[in-house]
């Protein structure tokens, strides 16, 4: 239950991310909503410096594919394996500045069909001028080039707010949503 409360949350998030970008109602559009689990590994660039380098790694499954303007056309779910880095200027509570900066993220994502086995694969960005970390880390999906291709997600990561890899506790939790 709480897997499909925040399919909802990301794809709400989503919706007003294509709403500030404009994409009107007239307009077809498809919806994937994904969840996977991996690893979110974070690094600082140096000592004292507030820089993070960002690696992140897992898979899942696109289980929710909607059409909006054409409902009753069936969709092929899709699994998904995905990997990148990046930086962002600051780590949120862990280095007490509360908030990540420039959270900014490239991202491969391999999609291969349930049914058919078809695969793509597509460059895509996450990022966010401010987000959260540790627990929840809200992103921006956009391709590599920027929009128009668009989404949202959220990274769930470190039970108890721990702070630091301490090489056991890398593990997280992505839901996402796109509009191809």
């Amino acid at each position: 239950m709480r897997g499909i409360g925040r399919v909802l949350f990301a794809t709400a998030a989503s919706a007003g991310a294509v709403s500030g970008f404009g994409v009107t109602a007239a307009q077809a559009v498809d919806l994937n909503a994904c969840t996977g689990s991996g690893r979110i590994y974070v690094n600082r660039a140096g000592p004292g410096s507030t820089l993070t380098n960002w690696s992140v790694e897992g898979g899942g499954s696109c289980p929710v594919q909607a059409t909006p303007t054409a409902p009753l056309i069936a969709r092929e779910p899709t699994l998904v394996q995905f990997a990148g880095a990046g930086t962002s200027d600051s780590l949120g509570l862990c280095d007490n500045t509360l908030l990540v900066q420039n959270f900014n993220l490239s991202v491969t994502a391999t999609y291969v069909g349930a049914v058919t086995g078809r695969t793509f694969t597509e460059a895509q960005k996450w990022s966010a001028p401010v987000t959260t970390f540790p627990l929840a880390t809200a992103f921006l999906i956009t391709g590599d080039g920027g929009p128009p291709r668009i989404g949202a997600g959220v990274a769930f990561t470190h039970i108890f707010l721990k702070c630091g890899n301490d090489g056991n506790s890398p593990s997280a939790n992505f839901v996402w949503t796109e509009i191809p």
